[in-house]
This record gives structure tokens, sequence and C-alpha cells, in this order.
């Protein structure tokens, strides 16, 4: 990894851990979140998954309107940071039972 993909490493764990410890710790099953990215095609590579406790907890986040608080939040967060985020694209959702 290059000293750049590094630092860009950083910023992003920091934005992400922002937005999950500040925004995201009281929606119901939301567990987690995390990213993946290749340097090499940055920033269209990058894709945050956001990790859900069960499939009802998930559809419940997204009927709700914490849903699309979320998308334009992250999107906002990555905006302040001169990132390009496309959250439609580049935003995914799981269940914590398929990353075990």
């Amino acid at each position: 990894m290059r000293k750049t993909d590094k630092k860009l490493e950083k910023q992003i764990v920091t934005l992400l851990t922002d937005v999950c410890e500040t925004h995201l710790k009281g929606i119901d099953g939301f567990c987690w979140l995390t990213h993946l990215v290749d340097y090499q095609r940055f920033p269209s590579s990058l894709n945050v998954v956001l990790i859900f406790s069960d499939s009802v907890r998930l559809n419940q986040f997204l009927s709700s309107p914490h849903g699309p608080r979320v998308l334009a939040l992250i999107k906002a967060q990555f905006a302040a940071e001169n990132i390009l985020f496309n959250p439609h694209k580049q935003l995914s959702f799981d269940l914590e039972v398929n990353w075990h």
C-alpha cells in the first residue's frame, strides 16, 4: 500500500467510525459497518457496507426515515472530505450472519 493509500484509508476509517458511533449506534438491528476499496480505482471502487443483525431489522431500517437520512449523511461526510461517493451505487447492506 502506498503512502497516499494509507492516508486515504485512515481518512475513510475516521469518517466511517464517526458516522457509526454518532449516527448509527441507536438504530435497531444495526451492528457495524465496513468498507471495501481498491485504491487503484479510487474513489469509484469504494463500497461501504452496513451490517444488520437480521433481515427484519434491515427491512425496517430501509423503510423508515432513517434510510434516506443515513445515505445523505454518508454522502455529505465524504463530500466534506472531497471524496466523491454515490450512495445508490457505493453503499450496500448485508446481514451479520454473512460475515462470520
